[in-house]
């Protein structure tokens, strides 16, 4: 019979041979993370020759070229949810009278109409917004959507598959706030 730290030790090498064959840098380095979180989290872990040696070859195995080319933080929701807010406020912006201000990347505009692809792709937001827009009033809905917009997003008229996912986000976080 095994003892629990025999399974963890197995556990633990079998985890760390599987993150060695993923060939994607970020996705090798979020994999080695949780498992060092794993092993941080028990903090009955001692670091073992064989561990420590185990750390040295994996250093040694990361091209130098990864460190110096890609650099990636980690974001918090918080910064995500900025980072939809200001894309889907761009795409929703209303153009001025000036000719070459575009609120669309080329190309997109048709992507933008509600199709019967569009309303499929969306259909959990689209059903969402629209049971919302049913129980409650649908003026004060859209009066706290179009502060928290600044004005981009006024009515129902204003919805597009491109923000759709930022309404259903929006509305969600004012109900979680009432």
């Amino acid at each position: 019979m095994s003892t629990l730290n025999d399974v963890f030790k197995e556990s633990l090498t079998s985890a760390i041979k599987a993150a060695k064959t993923i060939t994607d840098q970020y996705n090798q380095a979020l994999a080695f993370a949780a498992i060092a979180s794993a092993i941080a989290q028990t903090g009955l872990v001692r670091p073992t020759a064989e561990l420590s040696e185990e750390a040295s070859n994996l250093a040694t195995t990361v091209p130098e070229t990864a460190t110096t080319t890609t650099k990636r933080t980690r974001r918090t929701k918080e910064q995500i949810a900025e980072e939809e807010a200001a894309k889907a406020a761009a795409a929703t912006t209303k153009p001025e009278d000036d000719a070459t201000t575009t609120t669309e990347p080329a190309g997109e505009a048709e992507d933008d109409e509600w199709t019967d692809a569009a309303m499929e792709a969306h259909a959990e937001e689209v059903a969402y917004v629209n049971d919302v827009l049913a129980e409650y009033d649908e003026a004060e809905v859209f009066s706290a959507i179009t502060e928290r917009t600044e004005g981009n997003i006024n009515s129902r008229d204003d919805l597009r598959p491109s923000n759709i996912g930022y309404v259903a986000t929006l509305i969600k976080e004012i109900m979680s706030a009432a």
